[in-house]
């Protein structure tokens, strides 16, 4: 079914879809994905609908687009990459473009520069061995800032400004805002969590502030990314795969007799492929043939 939801009834436990047609749930799955707060930095949502500044976060045209502005920057141009305060979708995301990019001009654009401005003290995502590879195989290329946060965009698209008042200008310029859970759990007011992100579970992924009998289960980027004091959940599509199965398992099995089915022969499978072999003795080797015919 190709279709949109636009509203849900956790009372009635159904969903609208965009179409007009309701359609009801014993348990609904959500991934609300997630939304980019534009709003936050200054002249970004203008910038954007200009088409000045890019933040490609979402894969798609945009990607594209940004691609072609980086193998159309000359040699000796500046990319600047700005980060928002943690959490957002996918935290090696950032990092990990900042090395796509300094690769590309490591092999065609020598004289270029990566600038990546972080609003966080540090990389929210293997720290370490970013840093590491920032040093070791793009030096030169890429310039790490921690602690900057962007706060305002020029209306030309070519500039940043950051809270305590400093300025980069750059060729191609990369501002990432402020992030959300998708529009659908802001309606539904699934977004508890700071207003921003939604509480879950984490036993089952069941939303929190929804009673157990609504058969609400939330999964991936815009689920709030702590459990306990001291613990943060990384935003990967692993953890996004792991929260699926465990929501999964912890379903009535009468929802998935399929599935149930499916398991066992899977098990049997199992049992039957790594049954330890038969001893192999002298009787058994001399079974088929011995005694001989006649004499038994």
């Amino acid at each position: 079914m190709r279709d949109r939801v636009a509203a849900l009834d956790f009372t009635k436990r159904e969903a609208r879809l965009a179409s007009g047609e309701r359609l009801a749930w014993d348990r609904l799955i959500l991934s609300p994905g997630i939304e980019l707060m534009r709003e936050r930095v200054d002249g970004l949502q203008a910038a954007h609908a200009a088409g000045r500044v890019l933040q490609a976060w979402k894969a798609g045209l945009e990607t594209a687009a940004l691609r072609a502005r980086l193998e159309a920057m000359p040699d000796g141009g500046v990319f600047v990459l700005t980060i928002p305060l943690a959490p957002f979708r996918c935290p090696p995301g950032p990092y990990e473009r900042a090395c796509l990019v300094a690769d590309h001009f490591k092999r065609v654009k020598p004289k270029s520069k990566v600038l990546v401005f972080d609003a966080n003290p540090e990389p929210v995502s293997k720290a370490a061995l970013f840093r590491s590879v920032w040093a070791n195989q793009y030096a030169g290329i890429v310039e790490y800032r921690p602690n900057f946060n962007a706060v305002a965009v020029a209306a030309d698209g070519r500039s940043v400004e950051f809270e305590l008042g400093e300025r980069e200008r750059a060729d191609v310029l990369n501002v990432l805002p402020d992030m959300r859970a998708g529009e659908i759990a802001a309606r539904s007011g699934l977004a508890t969590a700071k207003d921003r992100w939604c509480e879950v579970d984490f036993l089952d992924f069941s939303a929190k502030g929804l009673p157990k009998s609504a058969g609400v289960h939330l999964l991936g980027d815009a689920t709030w990314p702590t459990r306990m004091p001291g613990y943060r959940r990384p935003r990967r599509r692993r953890v996004t795969r792991r929260g699926g199965c465990t929501a999964w398992r912890r379903m009535p099995s009468a929802l998935r007799p399929w599935a149930e089915r499916g398991r066992a022969a899977r098990r049997q499978r199992r049992v039957h492929r790594f049954r330890r072999p038969r001893r192999q003795t002298w009787s058994t080797w001399l079974a088929p043939v011995w005694p001989p015919a006649g004499t038994r």
